[in-house]
Formats: structure tokens, sequence, C-alpha cells
């Protein structure tokens, strides 16, 4: 036997672990998939978080809302694709499309100063919290 077809063999048997292993893990992570989605409409929990502005604690969402539609998004000073969804809504402000009071922008994870020197470069016309 050559080491040719040993090595094809090898390669084989490697595809096929790799694909199984794959199937594993989204068969695995399909519930939660699929309970995602089906909470698309119903209302987001309760979550506590800093206004960056005040300092103070804020319980989201509010009862405030009266169960209307809001935008929260989650983001990051490090993160690219945050910029560009923070400058999309940001336009969109802008553009008349959308109330500013319905975006709540949650920074994760980051201390204020980070926060502060960021947003001081890109101010929104939107409330920013901290997690």
């Amino acid at each position: 036997m050559s080491t040719s077809v040993t090595k094809s063999k090898w390669a084989r048997v490697f595809e096929i672990s790799f694909w199984v292993a794959i199937g594993i893990v989204l068969v695995a992570r399909a519930p939660v998939w699929f309970h995602s989605f089906q909470m698309h409409g119903q209302l987001a929990p309760k979550i506590e978080v800093k206004d960056f502005d005040t300092g103070e604690k804020v319980a989201l969402p509010s009862a405030a809302l009266n169960g209307q539609n809001h935008i929260l998004i989650f983001w990051a000073t490090w993160c690219g694709p945050c910029h560009v969804e923070l400058a999309r809504l940001a336009h969109a402000i802008r553009d008349g499309h959308i109330d500013a009071k319905k975006i709540f922008a949650i920074d994760v994870g980051e201390k204020p100063e980070v926060v502060k020197a960021y947003l001081a470069q890109n101010p929104y016309p939107f409330n920013v919290y901290l997690d």
C-alpha cells in the first residue's frame, strides 16, 4: 500500500469526522435557534443598565414603553460591525425613519471612560447605556 493512498484514507476519515462534528453542533444548537425565532414579537426580558449620561440605573424594557416596538442594540467600541449598525441607525433617525427615543444602545463590558472617548469621536442621536 502506498503512502498516498494511506494519506487519502486519513484525509477522508478526517473529512467525515469533521462533518459529523459540525452536524452534532448544529443539532445541539437547533433548539436555541428555534426558541429565538419564537420570541419575535414578544416582550424582551427585563435587564438593568446604566444611563450613560446620568449614571442612573434603568430597567429595560420599562413600563413607559407601553408594549411598543423598540430597538435594543448591544455593541462595543472595538466591534467593527457595531460601528456600521450604529451609523445606520443614526442616519435613519436623521432621515426621519426612526424615532431616537425607540433606540436603546447598550455598550457591553467596557469601562465608561472608553465609551466616553468613543462617543466624543462618534456622537449618536440616541441614548447610550452601559451594562
